[in-house]
């Protein structure tokens, strides 16, 4: 799921974007939001550092901030991409 979200948002959100790629990352997330929270499972162990975990919260806090819909406005508006718009750190 991490890497199709980047990829999505690398295909469709990035510096030459348009309305229909910005409504086709917005479905994309939509399901991947939906995949991930209906029963996402990580491996590992309790014991020590469990790497699946660090992952999947960072996956989890993307997949909650980041809104292609409002890409899609600022698009409307001509303006690019603003600091609190990043995937990640």
């Amino acid at each position: 799921i991490y890497r199709e979200l980047g990829q999505t948002i690398w295909d469709y959100v990035g510096m030459s974007r348009d309305e229909k790629g910005l409504n086709t990352a917005i479905e994309k997330v939509r399901k991947l939001r939906q995949e991930f929270w209906s029963g996402y499972k990580l491996s590992g162990s309790e014991e020590g550092f469990n790497k699946n975990l660090e992952l999947a919260g960072r996956l989890a806090r993307a997949l909650t901030h980041f809104d292609p819909a409002q890409h899609a406005r600022q698009l409307g508006r001509g303006h690019g991409p603003g600091k609190n718009h990043a995937l990640v750190d």
